[in-house]
C-alpha cells in the first residue's frame, strides 16, 4: 500500500498515518480495504466512492506551506479595565497594524481562531522562498507588537509557531456551511508550537529552520514534547535576519520601465502572449522575479517554468512541466507521488465528469510518463502515432481550457529556445483559440523568435551611461560618479545588468571605492581590471573551505542543475550539510530552485548563478578527474534512485555514463529510455533514440556491445516495418542477417525480408526469397505457418489462382496457435484480392465475414474496423446500400473510439455518398459537412480536399451551379497547393461541369484540357472515366456528334475495369445520350434497359429517376404517348423521393410541360 499523497509505502501498522507527509487516514475503503483520508471523495486505490459524513473536507489541491499560527495573549487582562466594544476595537486596531508585513510579504491571513491568527505563505502559487518569508513576517509582527504595546500602554504579547510541507488544501464544513482552509500535520505541528511558545516568542519547526538558517541566526535547537506526537519536536527561536548588502532598489530602478511594460500587457490584454527578448546577463532573472512579485502583490496566480538547455529532446517536455507545475510536483519527483497526484487533482477538475478524468488520465500519464494500465496500452496498441499525438493534444488543451476556466493565470517560460518544437507550437495554438478565460503566456529568450509577430517581443536593451551612473548614486548615496569610473564600469559589465550588479557586489565588499566630496571613485589595479569578471569568481572560491570547494566542484561535473542529496553522498563532508549549502548561496554562487519528492528520500535542487561558475570550477579539474565524478554520481544515481522512479534518470545517466568514457553502460539506458517510449506507444520517439544509440556504440566492439547491437536493430526494423517504412526496415534486417550465428535466425530474418518486399510491391524478389525459404524449411510449426502466410500473402498480392486452397491451410494453422489476428488479417487481405482479380463477390463477402469474427476474437479493434468499412464498400459497389450503411455506419462509431481520424472522414464521406446517391440530399450534406468541419479542425487537408469535391458534386446536382463551382474551385486551390494529382484532375473536371450546366463551352473546353494535362502525370481509371463523361457531354453540346462517340466508346472499355454499379450507370446512360443524338433509338432503349436493371441493382432513387427520365425522353422523341406517360410517371415517382429540389425534377417538369404544350 501506498501513500495517496506522496507515495511513500505504508506499513502495516502505520496504516492510520503516513510518516513521510502526516496525511492521516480516518477510515478504510468499504470495497478494498485502502486506507483512505477524510476528505477523499473516492478510493485512491480502487477507485470506489467514499460515503461522506455530514461534515466534511473537500480537498481541492496539496500545496508546500509555510504556516504560521500568531496568538495575542493580555486581552483578557484589558476587559477588566475596558469595555467589551473598546476591547473589541483594540483588538481590531492592533491585528491591523501588526499584519501589515504579512501582505507586503505576499502571505495570506487564512483565519481568525479567537485571538489567533493563522497565516499561509505559498498558497497562492509554488514559492520556493515562501519559508523565509514567513519568519521575516514574523520577525516584524513580533517588533510591531511590542511597538504597539508601547504607543497605546497596554500589555500585549505575541507567541507565533511555524512549520513548513506539505498541507491539504480545500474547504471544509456541512453542506449549508463551508469554510476555506488547510489541514495535515503541518498545520496540527505549527499550532502545537504556538502553544508550546513563550509570550514574544517565535518557534519554528526543524522543516523552517533547514530552509532558512543561511538568511536567519538562531538559537537552538530546542526539544519539546508535544500533544498527540510519540516523538521530540525539535524546533528554534529566530532572532534576527542575517544582514546582506541590498541592491533590490538598484535592480527595480533599472528594471521598472520592463516590468511595467510586462504588467501593462497583462492588465490590458493587448495581446495573448509576449516574448522577453534578453541576451545572456541582461538581467533577465532580476526581471522575471520582479514581474512575480509585481504578480502576487496583485493576487494573480502564476506559473513558473524554467527549462534547461539539456533535455535530451523528450517528447512533450515542456507540456509535461506545465503540468506538473499546475499539479504542485517536480519533474523528478516519484512516478507513484506524480500518479496519485494526478488522479486527486483530476477528480477536483472534472467532479462528477468520470468520463473524462479517466481520459484525461490516460493520456496525460503517457506525457508524464507514468505507467500506463494495461487494458489502455492495447487500446493504444490499435492506434496510429499520428492519433495518438492528435488525442494527447486534445487532453492536454481540455485539461488547460478546464484549469484557466476558474482562475486567470500567467504561465512564465524561461528559456523557450530550450523547448520541444511541438509543445511550443501548441501552446502557441492554444493562445490564438477564443477560450473564455485565457492565460497570458510570457516567454524569455536570448533572441528573438521569426514566427512570432515583431510587436509582441519586448527588448532588454544594455545599460546606458546615464542608467549605469544613476544606479551608482543610489546604491552608494553618491553625488555624482567619476568619468574613468563610470567608463571602467561600462566596460567591465559591457552594459549587462548581471555583470554590473555583481561587480558592485565585490566593489562594495572589498571596499574597492572612495566617496570624496560625494563623488563615486573605483580603486583597482590593472591586475584587478583584467578579466574582473572571472576574478570576481575566482575571489569567491578561494576563501572557501576545501570541502565546500569539492561540493561545488561535483556540483559542476553535475551539471548547471544539480541534486544536493546525490552530491552529498559522493562527498560526504564532514561539515553539516545546511552549512555548507549556506556559504555557496551567501557568496551567490547557488540559488535553490525547489524542493523534490523521490521514493527513498527528499532532495533539493539547486542550479548556479552564471554559467560562467561552472565553467571556471570545471577548469580546476583535470580531464581524468572528471570522468570518475561522471562515473561516481551514475553509480550513486543507480544507488539511491528506486527502481521505479530510475526512468526519469534515464537520460541523466546515460549523459553521465558517456562523460565516464563508460559507453556501453551509456548505451544501455539510451536503449532503456527507447524501451520506455515503445512501451507508452511513443514508437517515433524511440526510433530517434534508436538511431541514437547506434550511432555512440558503432565503433565498440566487445561481445556484449554486439549483443546490444542486435538487440537495437531488431526493435528498429520491427518499428519501421510497423509504420510502413519498408526500405528502413530491410536495412535493418539485412543488417541482423550479416550477424546472424544459427540456420534459424537466418531463417526467420528472412521470412521478415520477404514480407517487407511483398508490402513493397516488389513482387520479384519475393517470390525468389520465398522459393529459397521452402528449399530449407525448418521443421517447426512457428516456420511452417510463417512460410504459409507469406505463401498467401504474396500469393494475394499477385492474384494466383491456387491462393484459396494454401488460405484453407494457413486457416487451420492459425486456429490452432489461436492466431486469430493474423488470421483475420491475411483473410481481410485475401478478399481485397478476390475483389481485385476476380468477379466472385460472394466469395469476397464469405472472406471478409470469416475475416470479422476472426477479428472479433482477437480484440483488435482498428482491424475489425477496418474490415467492417471493407464490407460496407463491397456491398454499396455490389447495389445494397442499406447493408453498407449498417457496415459503415458500426466501422464509424469503432474509428470515433479509437480516434482514427483519416478512417472517420473516410466513412464520413463514403456514408454521404450513400444518402447522395439514394437521394438524401440533406443527410448526405450533414455528413459531407461534419466531414469538412473535422478535416478542417484536424487541418487533414487531403481529406479536406475530397469532401470540398464531394459538396461540390451535390450542388450540381441541385442545380446550384455557383455554389458547385466554388467548392470545386477550393477542392482545387488545396490540390495544387499539397500537389494531390488525381483531386486536381477531378477538381478541374468538377469546373468544366459547372460551366456545361452554364453553356459556357469555351472555359469547359479549358477546363478540361487542363485536366487532361494533369492527368498524364498520373492517370487513374476513376479520374479518366470522369474526364472522358465530361468530354462526351461537351462534344454533344458542341454537336459533334462523331467526336462525342469515339470518346464514349472510351469510357465504356474504361468503365469495364470498374466495379461500381452507380459508375457503370451513369456511363451506360451517357452512352444512351449519344446514341439518341444519333438517333438510333432502339439502341438507346436498349442500353438504357441495363440502366433500369442497375438502378434497380443499387436501391438509388435518383438514378432510378434519371433512367426513366431518359427513357420517356426517347419515348417523347418517337411520338409514342402511351410508353412517354409510362416512364415518365415512374420518373416522377423516383424523383418524389429525392428530399430537396434538383435538377432531374426541374428536367422531368419541363418535359411534362413540353408535351402537354
Amino acid at each position: 500500500m501506498f501513500c495517496f499523497n506522496c507515495g511513500n509505502k505504508l506499513q502495516e501498522k502505520f496504516t492510520q498515518k503516513c510518516v513521510v507527509c502526516g496525511i492521516k487516514f480516518d477510515k478504510f475503503c468499504q470495497n478494498c480495504s485502502f486506507p483512505v483520508p477524510s476528505f477523499a471523495n473516492f478510493c485512491p486505490n480502487c477507485g470506489s466512492y467514499i460515503t461522506k459524513s455530514s461534515e466534511y473536507f473537500t480537498m481541492e489541491e496539496l500545496k508546500k506551506v509555510a504556516v504560521m499560527f500568531a496568538d495575542v495573549s493580555g486581552f483578557t487582562k484589558l476587559s477588566e479595565k475596558l469595555s467589551p466594544d473598546e476591547v473589541r476595537n483594540l483588538i481590531n486596531e492592533f491585528f491591523e497594524f501588526i499584519l501589515r508585513p504579512v501582505y507586503n510579504l505576499n502571505g495570506t491571513v487564512d483565519k481568525f481562531i479567537g485571538d489567533c491568527a493563522l497565516i499561509l505563505f505559498g498558497l497562492k502559487s509554488s514559492q520556493p522562498d515562501a519559508p523565509l518569508r514567513s519568519v521575516q513576517c514574523a520577525l516584524e509582527m513580533l517588533r510591531l507588537s511590542k511597538e504597539f504595546s508601547k504607543t497605546k500602554n497596554v500589555e500585549l504579547s505575541l507567541s507565533i509557531g511555524i512549520n513548513y510541507g506539505l498541507v491539504a488544501v480545500g474547504k471544509i464544513g456541512g453542506l449549508f456551511e463551508k469554510d476555506y482552509t488547510v489541514m495535515g500535520d503541518v498545520v496540527n505541528t505549527a499550532q502545537r508550537l504556538q502553544t508550546a511558545a513563550p509570550p514574544d516568542t517565535i518557534y519554528v519547526s526543524e522543516s523552517i529552520y533547514k530552509e532558512t538558517n543561511e538568511n536567519i541566526e538562531y538559537t537552538g535547537p530546542i526539544e519539546l514534547n508535544v500533544k498527540n506526537k510519540s516523538q521530540i519536536v525539535k524546533c528554534y527561536i529566530p532572532k534576527s535576519t542575517v544582514t546582506h548588502v541590498d541592491y533590490s532598489k538598484v535592480v527595480k530602478n533599472l528594471t521598472a520601465r520592463y516590468t511595467i511594460k510586462v504588467i501593462d500587457n497583462i492588465v490590458n490584454k493587448s495581446s495573448d502572449f509576449l516574448v522577453i527578448v534578453c541576451p545572456d546577463g541582461c538581467g533577465k532573472r532580476y526581471i522575471l522575479l520582479n514581474i512575480i512579485s509585481q504578480l502576487e502583490r496583485s493576487n494573480l496566480r502564476y506559473y513558473f517554468i524554467s527549462l534547461p538547455n539539456n533535455n535530451f529532446s523528450k517528447p512533450f517536455y515542456l507540456l509535461s512541466l506545465l503540468i506538473l507545475k499546475i499539479l504542485n510536483v517536480n519533474f523528478e519527483d516519484s512516478v507513484m507521488l506524480k500518479k496519485n497526484r494526478l488522479i486527486s487533482f483530476l477528480e477536483y477538475l472534472f467532479k462528477e465528469d468520470y468520463k473524462m478524468a479517466e481520459k484525461c488520465f490516460n493520456y496525460l500519464s503517457l506525457v508524464l510518463q507514468i505507467d500506463l494500465n494495461e487494458d489502455f496500452k492495447l487500446f493504444l496498441s490499435y492506434m496510429t502515432q499520428e492519433d495518438i499525438e492528435f488525442e494527447i493534444y486534445e487532453v492536454i488543451s481540455s485539461f488547460l481550457k478546464k484549469v484557466f476556466e476558474s482562475e486567470f493565470a500567467v504561465v512564465i517560460i524561461d528559456n523557450i529556445t530550450f523547448a520541444d518544437k511541438d509543445s511550443f507550437d501548441f501552446i502557441l495554438d492554444f493562445v490564438s483559440k477564443q477560450l473564455q478565460n485565457k492565460p497570458f503566456f510570457i516567454f524569455s529568450s536570448s533572441s528573438e523568435i521569426h514566427r512570432v509577430p515583431k510587436e509582441l517581443h519586448l527588448k532588454i536593451h544594455k545599460l546606458s551611461n546615464e542608467e549605469i551612473k544613476t544606479a551608482v548614486t543610489i546604491q552608494f548615496n553618491a553625488k555624482d560618479v567619476e568619468e574613468v569610473s563610470l567608463q571602467l564600469l561600462m566596460n567591465i559589465s559591457e552594459g549587462k545588468l548581471d555583470y554590473f550588479v555583481e561587480m558592485l557586489k565585490w566593489i562594495d565588499v572589498k571596499k574597492l571605492f572612495t566617496l570624496s566630496n560625494g563623488v563615486f571613485k573605483i580603486n583597482l589595479s590593472q591586475q584587478n581590471i583584467e578579466d574582473i569578471r572571472r576574478n570576481i569568481i575566482l575571489d569567491k572560491l578561494s576563501n572557501i573551505e576545501d570541502e565546500v570547494l569539492e561540493f561545488l566542484k561535483i556540483a559542476a561535473v553535475y551539471g548547471h542543475r544539480f541534486s544536493s542529496k546525490i552530491i552529498f553522498n559522493i562527498l560526504q563532508p564532514k561539515i553539516e550539510h545546511t552549512y555548507l549549502l549556506s556559504q555557496v548561496q551567501k557568496l551567490n554562487l547557488i540559488r535553490l530552485i525547489d524542493t523534490v519528492y523521490n521514493s527513498n528520500f527528499t532532495d533539493k535542487i539547486y542550479e548556479f548563478v552564471e554559467p560562467e561558475i561552472v565553467k571556471i570550477l570545471l577548469d580546476f579539474i583535470p580531464q581524468q578527474t572528471k570522468r570518475m565524478i561522471h562515473l561516481k554520481i551514475a553509480t550513486t544515481i543507480e544507488k539511491m534512485i528506486s527502481q521505479e522512479d530510475l526512468t526519469i534518470y534515464y537520460e541523466t545517466l546515460y549523459y553521465h555514463f558517456k562523460e565516464a568514457g563508460e559507453v556501453l553502460r551509456a548505451a544501455n539506458y539510451l536503449f532503456e529510455l527507447a524501451m520506455q517510449y515503445k512501451k507508452m506507444q511513443l514508437g517515433k520517439f524511440a526510433v530517434e533514440w534508436l538511431n541514437k544509440l547506434l550511432d555512440e556504440i558503432k565503433v565498440e566492439n566487445s561481445p556484449d556491445c554486439l549483443s546490444l547491437i542486435v538487440s537495437t536493430l531488431e526493435q528498429l526494423a520491427a518499428l519501421e516495418k510497423s509504420f510502413g517504412n519498408y526500405e528502413n526496415a530491410l536495412k535493418h534486417y539485412n543488417k541482423l542477417l550479416m550477424l546472424a550465428k544459427t540456420d534459424e535466425e537466418k531463417f526467420l530474418l528472412e521470412t521478415e525480408i520477404c514480407e517487407c518486399f511483398i508490402l513493397q510491391n516488389n513482387f520479384k524478389k519475393a517470390e525468389d526469397i520465398l522459393s529459397e525459404l521452402q528449399q530449407k524449411l525448418l521443421p517447426s510449426n512457428f516456420a511452417k505457418t510463417k512460410v504459409l502466410y507469406l505463401q498467401c500473402l504474396y500469393k494475394s498480392y499477385t492474384g494466383s489462382s491456387d491462393l484459396l486452397m494454401l488460405v484453407s491451410q494457413l486457416e487451420t494453422a492459425l486456429k490452432e496457435s489461436n492466431n486469430f489476428e493474423d488470421l483475420a488479417q491475411i483473410l481481410n487481405i485475401v478478399s481485397y484480392s478476390l475483389y481485385t482479380f476476380t468477379s466472385e463477390t460472394k466469395k469476397v463477402a464469405l472472406y471478409l465475414k470469416k475475416a470479422l469474427n476472426y477479428a472479433n476474437k482477437s480484440k483488435n479493434l482498428l482491424l475489425k474496423a477496418k474490415i467492417l468499412t471493407n464490407l460496407g464498400i463491397l456491398n454499396y459497389e455490389n447495389g445494397n446500400p442499406s447493408e453498407a450503411l449498417k457496415f459503415l455506419t458500426s466501422a464509424f462509431e469503432l474509428a470515433k473510439v479509437l480516434s482514427n481520424r483519416h478512417l472517420q472522414l473516410i466513412l464520413l464521406n463514403n456514408i454521404g455518398i450513400i444518402y447522395f446517391e439514394k437521394g438524401l440530399f440533406k443527410r448526405a450534406l450533414e455528413y459531407f459537412s461534419e466531414a469538412f468541419s473535422y478535416a478542417h479542425e484536424w487541418k487533414l487537408v487531403y481529406e479536406e480536399c475530397i469532401t470540398l469535391q464531394n459538396i461540390a458534386e451535390l450542388y450540381l446536382e441541385k442545380g446550384n451551379i455557383i455554389e458547385s463551382y466554388n467548392f470545386f474551385s477550393q477542392s482545387f486551390d488545396l490540390a495544387n497547393k499539397f500537389n494531390f494529382i488525381s483531386e486536381k484532375a477531378l477538381s478541374l473536371i468538377g469546373m468544366a461541369k459547372a460551366m456545361l450546366e452554364k453553356s459556357n463551352l469555351s472555359a469547359a473546353e479549358e477546363f478540361l484540357n487542363e485536366a487532361l494535362h494533369t492527368m498524364s502525370v498520373n492517370k487513374e481509371n476513376r479520374v479518366e472515366l470522369e474526364y472522358l463523361l465530361a468530354k462526351t457531354k461537351l462534344h454533344l453540346l458542341q454537336n459533334d456528334i462523331e467526336q462525342a462517340t469515339t470518346t464514349i466508346e472510351q469510357a465504356m472499355k474504361t468503365v469495364e475495369q470498374l466495379k461500381n454499379l452507380l459508375i457503370r450507370n451513369k456511363t451506360f446512360r451517357m452512352y444512351s445520350q449519344v446514341l439518341k443524338c444519333k438517333k438510333e433509338y432502339s439502341k438507346a432503349l436498349e442500353t438504357l434497359k441495363t440502366c433500369e436493371k442497375l438502378a434497380s441493382q443499387t436501391g438509388s432513387f435518383l438514378e432510378f429517376a434519371k433512367t426513366y427520365y431518359e427513357i420517356a425522353n426517347i419515348y417523347a422523341l418517337l411520338g409514342n404517348k402511351k410508353e412517354f406517360e409510362e416512364n415518365i410517371k415512374l420518373a416522377s415517382l423516383g424523383a418524389e423521393k429525392i428530399d430537396e429540389e434538383c435538377s432531374i425534377k426541374f428536367s422531368i417538369m419541363s418535359l411534362l410541360n413540353k408535351m402537354k404544350g
